[in-house]
């Protein structure tokens, strides 16, 4: 072993003797070991293994910089490397074995561990996946993100000694976070064709089984969802994690084709879940059954689910049993919006209504050619009160969360361009961000203008043109003055709960002058003027 090899090692075994690698010492690491050789592997993992068996404290380790050398290991197989340069050296399946030796002795409570399953996974021969599947069923990492991390090479690998992995791997199907990613796993080598017959087809009775319980068990939790969940927010999780396995099951069964999972996907369309519904009904037409396509049809009439609706239909080129209201752009653009909107980091649950009240095809800010924008409306009855907004549908998907219900189309297609458009030189500071000599004369220029209680907000900076906005009441009105050359552009705040401000208004001036220039009609389809 080199001196520097020494070094690393005694940086590796040290961890409360050393300080923690900076990024730039991490960054070399990894380089260092993407292109040693197996003997130097192995040399170094020999020499960790001796060292946790005689201090029997893996806790001692470097995490960041253990972390990193694993990284390195499975950086070597990642597809850049095999086309640009010479390949990296093959390690060998002694080193293999080193590797899942080290794995066990750094015990569950090592957050860096994942690591190794990752490096298994990636190198892909027959025995660094015998290994992997072994390790990954009998002693998992505890973490979602590192299982996810861990089997990731897995689904982007070209070929794969399947054989290798099954059925092995289905002995994780107990573990409900673990059972989904082996079915998905499954289910995407058999739609890759990397298998003849879907990996499953042996276990197609259980499978069968587990989705009928967890079926049965989420419809007991929509019908006395304060029995299974103290909140809202446990009753979330607790859907959540009955759909990311049920939803492989179904895609499994589907796939495989047996008909004895009929009645338990028949059970899985009684939820109310609608992508569970939509996923159910997908297995059902598989399998030739009628109701399956008839579920599809009937979820395509909800915006809710009716993008995945029709893609599924479409795959099973039964997608003209739709009627055309439902197929149609903006039907389209409504379930678009409604999905987005339905997504857990918006509001997570889709709305009441939605409809189209506006569709223009127009330049956009940052594309080539003219894109298709819709305004869609949609609204929500919550028990404090209705909430309603108008969301974009287009170049982008996009709520504001201030109410555009006042403004002309125009200006809601400005404010989303304003806010969509991405470039170096269109951005906005605030007024506490100015220099003081800076805020000082846009604060005394303030002052001309014709209106009350005038302030300096922000000033947006447009293409080397400033733009100061200032708060200010007219007719005791709040409201917004953008100053643009010689001319002061009024926008009313609103006198509602979700009211502009400095920075909404600035959007619309901004994205009229965009739309404008690039649209000589801009402006003229508004059924009434902007006051």
């Amino acid at each position: 072993m080199s001196s520097s090899e020494d070094q690393f090692l005694t940086n590796l075994l040290h961890k409360q003797e050393q300080p923690t690698a900076s990024p730039t010492d991490l960054a070399e690491t990894v380089a260092r070991w993407k292109s040693a050789t197996d003997e130097e592997v192995r040399t170094l993992l020999s020499s960790v293994l001796e060292s946790l068996q005689t201090d029997a404290q893996s806790d001692r380790l470097n995490l960041p910089l253990l972390e990193a050398f694993l990284e390195g290991l499975a950086q070597r197989y990642a597809p850049k490397s095999r086309s640009g340069g010479p390949p990296p050296a093959p390690l060998e399946a002694p080193t293999f074995e080193l590797l899942a030796q080290l794995y066990d002795a750094l015990g569950a409570r090592n957050s860096a561990r994942y690591q190794i399953l990752r490096v298994l996974a990636s190198a892909g021969t027959t025995a660094s996946l015998g290994l992997f599947a072994n390790r990954l069923v009998d002693d998992p990492p505890t973490q979602p993100r590192q299982l996810d991390a861990a089997c990731v090479p897995l689904f982007q690998a070209t070929q794969l000694d399947v054989d290798a992995l099954f059925p092995k791997l289905f002995d994780a199907l107990g573990n409900p976070v673990l059972a989904a990613i082996v079915l998905d796993l499954s289910n995407h080598l058999y739609r890759r064709g990397m298998v003849a017959e879907h990996p499953a087809t042996p276990r197609v009775q259980s499978l069968t089984q587990l989705l009928k319980a967890m079926a049965e068990r989420l419809r007991l939790v929509e019908e006395q969802p304060s029995k299974y969940a103290a909140n809202q927010q446990e009753l979330q999780n607790l859907i959540g994690e009955s759909a990311t396995l049920i939803i492989p099951l179904c895609d499994a069964l589907g796939a495989i084709g047996d008909p004895a999972a009929v009645p338990a996907l028949n059970i899985v369309l009684e939820v109310r879940h609608r992508r569970l519904r939509a996923e159910a009904a997908t297995a059902l037409a598989r399998l030739g059954e009628k109701r399956g396509v008839e579920m599809l049809v009937e979820l395509a009439a909800d915006p809710a689910s009716r993008t995945r609706a029709l893609a599924y239909l479409e795959e099973l080129d039964e997608v003209v049993q739709v009627p055309k209201e439902h197929r149609s752009p903006s039907a389209l653009a409504e379930a678009k919006l409604a999905s987005w909107l339905a997504e857990p980091q918006q509001i997570g649950l889709a709305p009441q209504s939605v409809e189209v009240v506006d569709r223009r095809r127009q330049f956009w800010p940052g594309f080539d050619e003219p894109q298709d924008c819709f305004l869609v409306r949609y609204e929500y009855p919550f028990p404090q009160g209705p909430l309603i907004g108008i969301g974009l549908v287009g170049p982008t998907i996009y709520c504001l969360a201030v109410d555009l219900q006042d403004l002309a189309p125009s200006d809601i297609y400005a404010i989303y361009a304003g806010w969509h458009a991405d470039h170096p030189e269109l951005y906005e500071e605030d007024a506490d961000d100015l220099a003081d000599s800076e805020r000082d004369v846009y604060e005394m220029a303030g002052k001309e203008l014709d209106a009350d209680n005038v302030e300096l907000a922000l000033v947006g900076r447009f293409f080397g043109r400033n733009m100061p906005v200032y708060r200010a009441r007219r007719s005791q009105q709040p409201g917004f003055l953008v100053v643009d050359g010689d001319e002061a552009s009024w926008y009313g705040a609103g006198n509602n709960s979700r009211p502009l401000g400095a920075r909404e208004a600035y959007w619309i001036h901004k994205g009229r002058r965009l739309l404008a220039t690039f649209n000589s009609d801009f402006g003229e389809e508004d059924e009434s003027p902007t006051e």
